[in-house]
């Protein structure tokens, strides 16, 4: 199958509809003003950021790289992942 002719990622409707609300770019002064809210951490491919039911660190800010937001339910299926394609 072509690249062109993959299938789309699964994107609940709210994402579909509110996309540019909810992944908007931030220019460097705004980037700026939020550093003093949190410390600059590095991920590695697999790291997990936060796991469904644990109280997680707050709010992540992704300057560069790709994170996949993902889900497993109650007999361990994994349903198509959600990860909006955010470049800066």
């Amino acid at each position: 199958m072509a690249a062109q002719d993959a299938p789309k990622p699964y994107a609940p409707p709210v994402l579909r509809t509110r996309r540019e609300q909810m992944y908007f770019p931030l220019t460097d002064e705004e980037i700026d003003r939020l550093r003093r809210f949190g410390q600059p951490r590095r991920f590695t491919s697999g790291d997990y950021l936060v796991h469904a039911g644990e109280t997680g660190l707050g709010m992540f800010l992704i300057l560069s790289g790709r994170v996949n937001v993902s889900r497993r339910d109650r007999i361990r299926n994994m349903p198509s992942p959600v990860s909006p394609a955010c470049t800066r």
